[in-house]
């Protein structure tokens, strides 16, 4: 008895260490689950900004069951209703509003190419909550609303995610294929980052797997990355291209908070066309 006296003292501190490692992680755990949206989605503590899109932009409206969620549309330059062209529809990175992308992308407009920006749930002038099936079905709407607008051919239309973005564009292709997909600075997945955090992945509330959905669509792809990307590893980038050796690939030259040089638009451009989607200015209409 006094022999299993002491080894009881002796396990007492490991018991002890064993709990406190238990409550820790227990701790550590149900505030990633709760918390991970706050992190996710930064753009949500940032003030709304007044005022619509700069012209020719006009706002549109995506109505769902909490509310309202805005989105920016800015033709093409010379496009019309007489002469529909190409447009991409644009998932930003999760610390800008689509204020921030006031006159769209330039270096899609200027060449012809309309632009919609699409907020996120609950930032900016948009209402309710993100989550996943929120964002997801805003886009969703967002992608059919594209497809209406008389300046857009609805059988050239690219959805081009950037940063956080580029789940979600990935996850809209397993819903409505798009004519390409392009991925500037984007990840593989966010349990992929989870793993590094030390979080299992039943834990991550909103997955944004886009090396799944790069498996299953078989549409062009145009991927960018930096190589000295400090927020997103380049190894994901080079991850999402082993998915395919047809994927196109631009070697960007600018950090991941800058935005993309006027090489990467014509890039874009030239390469959808290589693989068969004709992108560009001088292209005619497609029949209907």
């Amino acid at each position: 008895m006094a022999d299993d006296g002491r080894i009881v003292r002796r396990w007492r501190p490991v018991r002890r260490m064993v709990l406190l490692v238990a409550g820790v992680f227990a701790v550590y755990y149900t505030a990633i689950f709760f918390g991970q949206r706050a992190l996710m989605y930064p753009c949500r503590f940032r003030e709304p900004v007044a005022g619509g899109p700069r012209e020719p932009g006009r706002r549109l409206w995506i109505e769902h069951e909490q509310g309202r969620t805005p989105a920016d549309f800015y033709p093409g330059e010379g496009r019309s209703a007489a002469q529909p062209g190409p447009a991409v529809l644009f998932a930003k990175g999760n610390g800008d509003l689509i204020e921030d992308y006031r006159g769209g992308l330039r270096g899609y407009r200027d060449r012809g190419v309309s632009v919609l920006v699409v907020e996120y749930r609950g930032c900016g002038n948009a209402d309710g909550s993100p989550s996943y099936d929120a964002i997801l079905g805003d886009h969703l709407a967002a992608a059919a609303l594209l497809s209406r607008q008389p300046e857009v051919d609805p059988t050239r239309v690219l959805y081009h995610g950037r940063s956080m973005g580029g789940g979600f564009v990935a996850a809209l292709t397993e819903r409505v294929p798009p004519a390409g997909l392009v991925l500037e600075s984007a990840y593989t997945s966010i349990a992929d980052f989870g793993r590094k955090l030390w979080v299992p992945a039943f834990l991550v509330r909103d997955p944004w797997d886009v090396s799944a959905a790069l498996r299953g669509y078989r549409g062009p792809v145009v991927i960018s990355h930096f190589d000295r990307d400090d927020i997103i590893p380049y190894a994901m980038a080079e991850a999402n291209r082993a998915s395919s050796p047809e994927h196109a690939f631009f070697a960007s030259t600018v950090g991941h908070q800058s935005p993309m040089p006027d090489a990467f638009f014509a890039f874009v451009l030239e390469a959808m066309a290589e693989r068969g989607v004709e992108m560009r200015m001088d292209a005619e209409p497609s029949a209907p």
